[in-house]
């Protein structure tokens, strides 16, 4: 997906239907909130049953370099290489950390996002992402953006319902 410019899909229920606009990649990572609604996290999942799940705790702070190690630490023991793909799943921290991390991994690799409220698709496009270090705010940076973005007026409600806080 690297060689195409970005992309954006908008559409009710688009999110049901992933597997048609992401390609078959060596691995597959998501990368999720805790905070997102177990249904929001079961119709992706089920739509990519090979791929390799990991929760991030969701806080007020969790863009750090421990959570980013972490990452990496997962991809690294899961067998990711080059050619792996992300898909992140949640509000603008994590796309920040997720995508700090997509950068670095391997010389970068592939990443998409599925925002989980409408106030976040301002942001979705954003090539800046990064991490705090020794307490200094997004002191590594890298201009890296999702080759796809995916906003979803379902899963918007559904986050709604359940009252997330991004």
């Amino acid at each position: 997906m690297s060689e195409t410019k970005k992309r954006v899909y908008t559409g009710r229920g688009i999110t049901r239907k992933l597997k048609a606009y992401i390609p078959e990649t060596d691995n597959m990572m998501i990368l999720c909130e805790t905070s997102v609604c177990e249904a929001v996290v079961n119709r992706i999942c089920h739509q990519f049953p090979q791929a390799a799940v990991y929760m991030a705790v969701t806080s007020q702070h969790m863009n750090t370099f421990d959570a980013m190690e972490a990452i990496v630490h997962f991809l690294y023991h899961k067998g990711f290489r080059k050619h792996s793909s992300m898909l992140i799943v949640g509000g603008q921290q994590l796309k920040a950390l997720g995508g700090f991390t997509a950068s670095s991994y391997y010389c970068g690799i592939d990443y998409m996002y599925i925002p989980v409220s409408e106030q976040l698709t301002q942001h979705d496009r954003a090539d800046i992402c990064g991490i705090d270090l020794l307490g200094i705010t997004d002191v590594l940076q890298a201009a890296y953006a999702p080759c796809a973005v995916f906003q979803d007026a379902e899963i918007f409600e559904l986050m709604n319902a359940e009252s997330y806080d991004f």
